[in-house]
């Protein structure tokens, strides 16, 4: 699962297929329509959820005391999955 992070307002989004913002909108992304592949513009720092690990933590969620923990992680500046749009290229959001 990938998120986004901006920087100024410390919001977190989750990705869909549809544009998302963050508060301030200042990042934004969207999935490609292959569901893996993302384009991030703005501020957006991009974040990965290990997709098992989550599901893990899910289904062993205690009633009481600590929470399960699962593996979360900053994306790379060049990841072949995500494409960053130039600011020039911004100007269409």
């Amino acid at each position: 699962m990938k998120l986004i992070f901006c920087p100024h307002c410390q919001d977190v989004r989750k990705l869909d297929y549809k544009e998302v913002r963050c508060k301030c909108e200042r990042s934004s992304g969207w999935y490609k329509s292959d569901g893996l592949n993302a384009i991030i513009a703005g501020s957006a720092i991009p974040v990965g959820f290990h997709n098992a690990s989550f599901s893990r933590a899910l289904h062993s969620r205690p009633v009481s005391g600590p929470g399960a923990r699962f593996e979360a992680f900053v994306i790379p500046v060049e990841c072949p999955t995500i494409e960053r749009l130039q600011e020039s290229n911004l100007s269409g959001l």
